[in-house]
């Protein structure tokens, strides 16, 4: 409603009165076209059919036990992230007096590659262990 002038708040008002007797009467479609409304009816029902299948997935795969819990894996991949970072970290610590003494390249490599891969293998493990499935990833003996 515009608040300018009275005038202009009385025009606003008799152009909004009475909308529905101003309403354009649409003609009736020919017996047996289709309308808007049974279009309107047969994609509702279609979308609701859809969203009918897809819940009835859905507790199938409940009941399979198929489905994870979103706050249970971020939690556990928070887990095992921080685990990988501290391990990386604390890698440089590890080795540092073996690297320091060593002359050649290809020494170091082969001692930073033994700690990345008992890192690995560890983190392996852990994940294993955390699934339930430790008899699927064995435990690494050391070199």
């Amino acid at each position: 409603m515009p608040t300018t002038s009275v005038e202009a708040a009385r025009e606003w008002h008799e152009s909004t009165r009475n909308r529905a007797q101003r309403k354009h009467v649409t003609a009736t479609p020919q017996h047996g076209a289709a309308t808007d409304a049974s279009e309107t009816f047969d994609a509702a029902r279609r979308r609701l059919m859809i969203a009918n299948a897809d819940i009835a997935d859905i507790e199938a795969a409940e009941l399979r036990n198929e489905l994870l819990d979103k706050k249970e894996v971020d939690a556990a991949v928070f887990e095992i992230a921080r685990a990988m970072r501290d391990g990386l970290t604390n890698c440089a610590r590890r080795i540092a007096a073996e690297v320091s003494t060593l002359t050649t390249a290809d020494a170091c490599e082969t001692v930073i590659e033994r700690e990345h891969r008992a890192l690995l293998d560890s983190m392996a493990h852990q994940i294993g262990v955390r699934l339930g499935a430790v008899d699927l990833v064995p435990v690494p003996a050391c070199p």
